[in-house]
Order: C-alpha cells, then sequence, then structure tokens
C-alpha cells in the first residue's frame, strides 16, 4: 500500500488540483490494475491550513499528522499531492512539479518520474523546502520511506487522467511497490 497524503483539501478551494486529481488518480489505477494489486491509502486533512499547517513544524502533533505517522508505519511509500494556481510565478511554466528535498531525496526515483510523465505533459524537478513539506520529510528521514512530492498545476486538470495513468505505470515499476502487490 502506498500513503498519499493530500494535506491541504478543506475549503476555501485550497489545493482543489490536489483533491481532483486524487479522484482522477483512483480511477486510473483501478483501470491499469487488478483490485487485488497495489492498494493506495489516500489520507485527506480536514482542518483549515488557517488553523494550523500540518505541513510544518506545528503541525506535528496534530490528528492528521498523527494518523499519518500510524500509517506510514506499515507502508513502503509515501505520495504528497500538493497543487498550485496556473499563475503562480515559480511554477507556472509547468504542468507538474516533482518536488525534492536537496540533498536528502533520491535523485534517482525524481529524474525517473520527472522522465516518465515528460511523456504527457510539461514537467520539471523543483527543491522544496524542509520546513513545509514536513510530512514528505518525515517520511524520508525517521521512517526511512521515500516520499514523491508532486504539484500539479489547476490550470492543467485536462492532462490529469495522463498523469495519473503515467504515475501509476511508474509506481507499478517501483520494486518497493511490486512487494505489496
Amino acid at each position: 500500500m502506498v500513503v498519499i497524503t493530500i494535506p491541504n483539501n478543506k475549503p476555501p478551494n485550497e489545493e482543489v488540483g490536489a483533491v481532483e486529481f486524487a479522484k482522477i488518480f483512483k480511477q486510473a489505477s483501478f483501470s491499469e490494475m487488478p483490485e487485488t494489486s497495489v492498494i493506495y491509502d489516500f489520507h485527506y486533512n480536514d482542518n483549515h491550513t488557517e488553523i494550523i499547517n500540518v505541513e510544518t513544524f506545528a503541525g506535528k502533533d496534530t490528528r492528521y499528522a498523527k494518523e499519518f505517522y500510524q500509517k506510514l508505519k506499515k507502508q513502503p511509500m509515501h505520495i504528497n499531492l500538493r497543487s498550485f494556481d496556473e499563475e503562480d510565478e515559480l511554477l507556472k511554466p509547468f504542468d507538474v512539479a516533482v518536488g525534492y528535498f536537496e540533498g536528502l531525496t533520491n535523485m534517482n526515483n525524481v529524474d525517473s518520474l520527472v522522465n516518465t510523465l515528460s511523456n504527457v505533459c510539461k514537467v520539471d524537478k523543483v527543491p522544496v523546502e524542509y520546513s513545509t513539506h514536513r510530512l514528505s520529510l518525515v517520511s524520508e528521514t525517521l521512517f526511512d520511506k521515500p516520499s514523491i512530492i508532486i504539484y500539479l498545476n489547476e490550470g492543467a486538470i485536462d492532462l490529469y487522467y495522463a498523469v495519473a495513468e503515467e504515475l501509476v505505470n511508474f509506481l507499478l515499476e517501483r520494486p518497493v511497490v511490486q512487494k505489496i502487490g
């Protein structure tokens, strides 16, 4: 099983692209593999980030984070779905951006995912801040589980199904995922 977090899914319409992609990803994964194969555990946050951002140190003891820790103990991999407004100055040239921690993330996985997704969209890798991606940082450092950070352009929703299919295929090729299928 792969734990997929959607940390900011509550209104006021935060990360709507990530929520929509999660729905499409479920459809794509079930059409690409038998039901008895890889199972994904979607973990949605139900708190406003204005109250507390679970992706920062302040969110480490929230119910959402604690549930995530328990799920991650039993799972081999984590995917952190985020989305961005199509006018975001840094990311707007891309349909998808794959985040990584400088000096920590396995860049072979990042490069492989970027190459896979480049078949269907404009994609690149981007460094992310440790301080605002706590779930992935915890996965990588405390649990020694690979974490994939995916940013989806909310203006590229027409590409989400193709991206989801490519992501499913990418995950099925990972040895860590094959062990649980």
